[in-house]
This record gives structure tokens, sequence and C-alpha cells, in this order.
């Protein structure tokens, strides 16, 4: 059985055909691949700047509760100090 020289050429003509199609459809896969390793990567950055964002706002927020604290404690100490002056007073007042 000879193949006709135009079946040889055809066949050959196919198989290129096929390797043309498989090469252009792992190229589309590679750059679907692609597209969507760089979607997840940008989300990831955006969730990273997001979470830095809201770090930083807690810092913040932490600092100030500190120092109101500070000047909280600080007024207490005060308004202590004033009450035993005043107990005192008070107490000598009516011990006379």
């Amino acid at each position: 059985m000879n193949a006709h020289p135009g079946d040889v050429g055809e066949s050959i003509y196919d198989k290129l055909n096929n390797v043309h199609a498989s090469l252009r459809k792992q190229k589309e896969d590679a750059f679907r691949t692609k597209q969507l390793a760089e979607e997840r990567l940008r989300l990831a950055r955006q969730d990273r700047e997001a979470m830095e964002r809201k770090g930083n706002d807690i810092k913040t927020q932490l600092r100030q509760l500190k120092e109101r604290a500070g000047e909280m404690k600080a007024k207490n100490e005060v308004m202590e100090k004033e009450n035993r002056q005043m107990e005192k007073e008070f107490n000598f007042q009516h011990s006379e």
C-alpha cells in the first residue's frame, strides 16, 4: 500500500495543523494562567495594603488611648490630692 503523494502532503499538513492548534491552545492557557496570577497578586496587594492601613489606624487609636489614660491618671491624682486636703480641712474644722 503506497500512499499517494497528495495524501502524504495532506497528512503532513493535518499533523502540522494539529501541532499548531495544540501550541495555540497551550499559549492561550498560559496567558489565562498569567492573567489569573496577576489578578491574585493584585488582590493580595490590596488586602495587604488594607491590613497595613487598619494596623496603622489601630496603632494611632492605641496611642491616643494611652495619652488619654495618662491624662486621666494625672487628673485623678490631682483630684485625690484635693480630696485628701478637703478631708484634712473637714476633720480639722470638726475637731475644734
